[in-house]
């Protein structure tokens, strides 16, 4: 079993709960998904490179419910829905221990991959502020994070810890200039890490009772994102994107906006740029001449079909013409006798 510290936690400089899982556990993989709908604000996580329903998760030694979305596209967690693991907020946790051996004897099958307890804090007397601000060498992806935690005492040996935790992770676009839909070259996709802006309040407590305890826990969390994929080309007013979005409100509801890709050419609006204007009508001519080739390969084909029946037909009226000739000459001759 690995046993990740506080210390081990604090060391790793990340604000998210998965990519310190990512960074300290052996066989733990976090991946950061794109164009993927919900998934590239809820990341699946994985053990021993099994799905992400096939590894448990525990808080305090109690099972975590799994997420109420269900990866549906081209990712790595396609066709489950896991954990949403970074719906705990770093802040909050103590130390997690990790069980990269099978466990589904125990657990059941849902811990073939492992087992990881977060385990939360429990700390009294303290306060714990801290503050991370990043960003990436290319200059998008900026994070901010401020967290809070603190506790005091209830009784002799009961306790009340209260974390309260905001992180804003900003999108990143790795994608290059679309020289083939759009004249003049310009970027018309995103690819890279969803926008993402999270409130978490957590609390754990528990106050002794006779000879065991009373002890509750859990948090409430908003994510609210921006994930988005292929724009609709270049007939679109200028200064407007227009990316498609996928936006998630409140707990676990998720509705997806996102606008039709174009299916027919469309004429451009008056006051566009003269690039667009080409980009509409080189559009419509590849559409006639793909009907034009489609027409001439339906003559061509009837035509060869055509010629393939009078052919047939002339070898049959050689064959079947002398017939009646050979015939009569028989039959004459059986009359003559």
């Amino acid at each position: 079993m690995d046993y990740i510290s506080s210390e081990a936690i604090e060391s790793t400089g990340a604000t998210e709960t998965g990519k310190i899982l990512q960074l300290l556990a052996p066989s733990f993989n976090f991946s950061a998904t794109t164009i993927s709908d919900g998934t590239d604000i809820i990341r699946p996580a994985t053990l021993r490179a099994l799905g992400p329903d096939q590894v448990l998760v525990l808080v305090n030694g109690k099972r975590r419910h799994q997420q109420a979305l269900l990866n549906v596209q081209q990712t790595v967690a396609r066709g489950s829905a896991g954990y949403d693991i970074n719906a705990i907020p770093a802040s909050a946790i103590d130390h997690i221990e990790v069980l990269r051996d099978g466990a589904a004897a125990q657990y059941g099958s849902d811990a073939i991959a492992g087992v990881i307890n977060i385990i939360l804090k429990s700390q009294t007397g303290e306060t714990d502020f801290t503050v991370d601000v990043g960003q990436r060498y290319a200059g998008d992806g900026g994070v901010v994070m401020t967290g809070i935690n603190t506790g005091f005492g209830i009784g002799e040996t009961g306790f009340f810890n209260l974390t309260v935790e905001y992180r804003d992770r900003g999108e990143t676009n790795r994608a290059g200039p679309d020289v083939l839909r759009v004249d003049p070259p310009r970027v018309t996709q995103r690819i890279g890490d969803a926008d993402s802006e999270n409130v978490a309040v957590w609390l754990n407590s528990a106050v002794p009772a006779g000879k065991g305890e009373l002890y509750f826990f859990g948090g409430v969390s908003n994510r609210q994102g921006n994930s988005s994929g292929r724009s609709n080309g270049g007939h679109r007013a200028a200064g407007n994107p227009g990316f498609p979005r996928v936006v998630s409100a409140g707990s676990g509801r998720w509705r997806s906006r996102q606008r039709r890709p174009l299916s027919r050419p469309r004429i451009p609006v008056v006051g566009e740029v003269p690039g667009r204007v080409r980009g509409a009508l080189r559009g419509l001519l590849r559409l006639w001449q793909h009907g034009q080739r489609q027409a001439l390969r339906a003559g061509r084909r009837q035509r060869q079909g055509l010629a393939a029946r009078h052919a047939v037909g002339r070898l049959q009226h050689r064959i079947l013409r002398p017939c009646p000739l050979i015939c009569v000459k028989v039959s004459s001759r059986r009359t003559s006798s």
